[in-house]
């Protein structure tokens, strides 16, 4: 196995392992109403989203960053961007059903709690 393959492998690897914990946190924070596909194109787009620092970093310093670093970072982000776009395509109609005591949006008290 060569230096690119690796590079490829461990961030594909690294973004799955993280991913799960990372999406099981987004899911107790707010729940995922749009159904099956909305919550796989979440999934994918948190573990692109995930891998993006991965293969910047190995990939830069494993194969150099003009050749595989920055390229696959921006295709993870490319990815993550779309896996995104996907899952606000099946979640908004969903939401869009609430009843407006349920879909309530940003309020003062999660300002507060956010910690920001």
């Amino acid at each position: 196995m060569d230096r690119s393959q690796f590079v490829i492998l461990f961030t594909l690897a690294f973004a799955v392992i993280a991913s799960f914990p990372a999406v099981r946190s987004s899911k107790r924070k707010d729940k995922i109403m749009g159904g099956l596909l909305a919550e796989v194109f979440h999934h994918l787009g948190v573990a692109a989203y995930l891998g993006i620092v991965p293969a910047a970093l190995i990939g830069s310093l494993l194969v150099g960053p003009g050749e595989l670093g920055i390229p696959l970072a921006f295709l993870c982000l490319g990815l993550g961007i779309v896996a995104l776009l996907l899952y606000a395509l099946f979640e908004k109609p969903a939401r869009a059903k609430l009843p407006k005591s349920e879909n309530r949006g940003w309020t003062e008290q999660d300002a507060r709690t956010s910690g920001l």
